[in-house]
C-alpha cells in the first residue's frame, strides 16, 4: 500500500515535470517542428457588443516575416473590409494580433477572415448583439367600485 503511494506520487512529479518545464501545457497547441514556407494561421472572436466586436489572429510564422490582415464583410455579401497590421512577424513562437472593429449594425451576421501573406483562413462567423425593443404591456382599467 505504501509502495504505491509513492510510485503515485513520483508519477504525478514526473507529469507536473513535463507539464511545467516541457512547454507543452494540456490545453496548449504544440507548434509543428518542421520548417515550412506557408505560416500556420488561427481566428477567433470575442467581446462582441451591438455595434463592435474584437478579431483575433494567432500567427505561427515558422521564422519567415509574415504580413497579416483581418477581413470582414456582412454574411451575404462579397464586400471585405481590411485592416493590415502595421508591423510584420516572424520568430519561431506563436504571435496573437487583436483588432476591434466598430460601426457594425445590431443585429447582424458577420464573416471575417484572417490573410498572412495573402493567403486566407477558413470563414468564421459572429452576430451582433440586436437592439433591444421596448416592451409595451397594456393592462385593462381596474374596475373601482364603491364601498
Amino acid at each position: 500500500m505504501k509502495s504505491t503511494r509513492i510510485l503515485f506520487l513520483i508519477y504525478s512529479c514526473i507529469v507536473l515535470f513535463v507539464f511545467l518545464f516541457a512547454g507543452c501545457g494540456p490545453n496548449e497547441i504544440i507548434p509543428p517542428v518542421e520548417e515550412k514556407e506557408d505560416p500556420y494561421v488561427t481566428i477567433s472572436y470575442g467581446k462582441v457588443t451591438k455595434t463592435s466586436a474584437t478579431l483575433y489572429a494567432q500567427v505561427f510564422p515558422y521564422n519567415n516575416e509574415v504580413t497579416i490582415k483581418l477581413q470582414y464583410a456582412i454574411s451575404n455579401s462579397q464586400d471585405w473590409t481590411t485592416y493590415t497590421f502595421e508591423e510584420k512577424v516572424s520568430g519561431s513562437d506563436y504571435v496573437l494580433k487583436s483588432y476591434e472593429i466598430e460601426s457594425l449594425k445590431p443585429g447582424t451576421s458577420y464573416k471575417f477572415r484572417a490573410l498572412a501573406n495573402d493567403i486566407a483562413t477558413e470563414e468564421k462567423i459572429f452576430n451582433t448583439i440586436p437592439i433591444d425593443k421596448a416592451k409595451i404591456i397594456a393592462y385593462p382599467p381596474e374596475k373601482v367600485t364603491k364601498t
